[in-house]
């Protein structure tokens, strides 16, 4: 729960507070993809996100790259917002590590008209700050930069407005609330630290050898009942999230659908490419109509030389 006014803290009496509710699962192991949701009906807010993380080993360093989105719904104004979230490096693994955040995140909403750039600053090897952060907000139907933010995100952020104004904020000052969690007794036996209680006090000890005893038997009982799962034919179901199958809603522009339906439903296969292409500006679209080719050989000749042309125009990297 959190205080209503964030300069007192909260105590018995909890009309005084909101009350955040969190639901968190992985959904697949193979990628893994894990899924959370997020609300507060007090402020009639909720956030539904998946995230797929890609781990790559960088010498001292390794880096988590969050793959995927999430969606804050604001119902008392109808407004969604989307949003990507940014990479994870965990640096000086040999000697005394540190942790930091890195790339940019892009958050935009399709009703206002309203986007915003936050970039997560690495720090240089050489001097520089650690923890910075650089945002602007646009309102995109009047190219109009109305907001430009910097700072820390774990320190001080100063933000500047297009009028003028400037608001700081110390995120140091604001209150931090602990999470409530059913005690482990009282929990499901696939909740993470159920599942995971005996690898973690085994860490808590400094028995890596318990541990790692004990992470091999929970992987060795994972893979027996997924190697059940196949034999019977069962595919795993997750306990609280439902999957989407991807369809032409997927891509939102109106004109790329168009072209999506052009090219599946006609031989214009490559005039629907080119266009699609042209308009999105993406690789995601390239890959897209690179693996429909396969499907078309008749076209592929054509299929290629407008690769030719294209690839060279956009600067695309294909895969």
């Amino acid at each position: 729960m959190v205080p209503k006014d964030p300069t007192k803290e909260f105590g018995q009496d909890q009309s005084t507070c909101y009350k955040l509710r969190f639901v968190a699962e992985q959904v697949s192991h193979h990628p893994p993809v894990s899924c959370f949701y997020c609300e507060c009906k007090e402020k009639k807010m909720c956030v539904n996100a998946h995230i797929w993380t890609k781990s790559k080993f960088m010498g001292m360093s390794i880096g988590v790259s969050m793959v995927g989105e999430g969606v804050l719904y604001l119902m008392e104004h109808d407004e969604e917002y989307v949003f990507t979230l940014p990479s994870a490096y965990a640096r000086s693994i040999l000697t005394i590590p540190w942790v930091e955040l890195g790339g940019k995140v892009n958050i935009s909403c399709a009703r206002t008209g309203y986007s915003a750039t936050v970039t997560f600053h690495t720090k240089p090897f050489y001097g520089g700050k650690v923890h910075r952060v650089t945002a602007e907000v646009k309102h995109n139907p009047t190219n109009t930069i109305v907001c430009k933010a910097q700072g820390e995100w774990n320190g001080t952020l100063e933000f500047t407005y297009s009028n003028g104004e400037t608001k700081v904020i110390d995120t140091n000052k604001l209150p931090v609330i602990r999470k409530k969690i059913r005690p482990i007794a009282k929990q499901g036996p696939l909740e993470s630290r159920h599942l995971w209680q005996h690898v973690t006090n085994s860490l808590k000890e400094g028995n890596i050898d318990a541990a790692t005893e004990h992470k091999h038997h929970l992987e060795e009982r994972q893979r027996a009942e997924e190697r059940q799962r196949v034999a019977l034919t069962m595919p795993w179901k997750p306990k609280y999230f439902a999957k989407e199958v991807l369809s032409l809603s997927y891509f939102k522009d109106p004109i790329a659908c168009f072209c999506i339906q052009e090219a599946a439903s006609t031989n214009e296969f490559v005039c629907g490419f080119y266009h699609g292409l042209v308009l999105l500006h993406t690789t995601e679209w390239f890959k897209f109509y690179f693996c429909q080719s396969l499907a078309l050989k008749e076209q592929q000749w054509i299929f290629y030389l407008h690769i030719v042309n294209l690839f060279t125009f956009l600067q695309l990297d294909l895969f």
